[in-house]
């Protein structure tokens, strides 16, 4: 269950036309704090408009049950042009669905994650002051995996997004 600031009324559907790989958001309610930024340029990523330094914070995405998909957090400096480094490195913390599979993005490669089944809703938890971003099946409150000791070294994250594919869809939900 999740308890936190950031967690009001939003739905945000995320689409994605694989032939000009750009990114249409249709806002069905606003958010004062969940608002998205302007997309990436080689990535269909999305960032949310505010960010944490401090304090507690979470939210849940619906995932759905088809296509690929990525949830998590990413320093408010992660480079928007060009590629990126997927992980702590490149100044990202998720969680991904990729082939059918869960993964956390850790450091120099993906770490598998064994859920009892795959999530349809992920709970993303951040707590700035402890170092810690974890994920949670919101379903049924499981942890699917946790990064700690994050040096956010006091920069802001936000909440990040990634569709993958015309089958993939995100809502952040209320």
């Amino acid at each position: 269950m999740c308890c936190c600031r950031v967690k009001q009324h939003l739905h945000i559907h995320i689409y994605i036309n694989p032939h000009y790989r750009y990114i249409t958001l249709i806002y069905e309610m606003s958010l004062r704090g969940l608002l998205l930024t302007p997309r990436f340029d080689h990535w269909p990523f999305v960032l949310g408009h505010q960010g944490f330094a401090s304090g507690r914070h979470c939210w849940d995405v619906d995932v759905g049950d088809g296509g690929d998909w990525a949830v998590g957090v990413a320093r408010e400096s992660v480079p928007r042009k060009g590629r990126l480094s997927l992980g702590p490195q490149g100044g990202i913390w998720g969680l991904e669905k990729w082939g059918g599979q869960v993964r956390a993005l850790t450091a120099r490669k993906v770490t598998p994650v064994a859920p009892r089944g795959l999530p349809r809703r992920v709970s993303v938890h951040l707590d700035c002051g402890g170092g810690t971003v974890a994920f949670f099946d919101a379903r049924d409150g499981g942890l699917l995996f946790a990064f700690s000791r994050v040096a956010f070294a006091g920069e802001r994250v936000r909440p990040w997004l990634w569709v993958v594919g015309a089958r993939s869809h995100l809502r952040v939900c209320p």
